[in-house]
């Protein structure tokens, strides 16, 4: 999974804030199966190959959803949520990228 950088925004025309009729929601997907990667300044994975990679659909249903019922932050795929608070949680975010799912598993 990529670092906890990767996130979707989401704005809609509910009433709220300091800015009336706007709302901000963050979507927050692990790796998307997408041939992204293939294309990045750099070069990647083609993400479709990874095991863990949730379907762009899912996502964008999920993302859907958020338009329909505006929620501050979501998270798609179950343990997501855990995962991100464990890692922002984590007293040395380095050491936290160093273990699985941010770094790649030795075999």
């Amino acid at each position: 999974m990529p670092a906890m950088r990767d996130r979707v925004i989401v704005i809609t025309g509910a009433s709220s804030g300091t800015f009336p009729g706007i709302r901000v929601s963050t979507v927050s997907p692990g790796v998307v199966a997408t041939d992204f990667g293939l294309h990045a300044l750099g070069g990647g994975p083609d993400s479709r190959t990874l095991a863990a990679a949730q379907a762009a659909a899912e996502v964008a249903e999920v993302t859907a959803g958020v338009i329909e019922a505006p929620r501050a932050d979501v998270y798609p795929r179950p343990g997501l949520r855990e995962m991100a608070a464990s890692y922002f949680a984590a007293e040395d975010m380095a050491a936290a990228e160093s273990q699985p799912p941010f770094a790649p598993r030795r075999p």
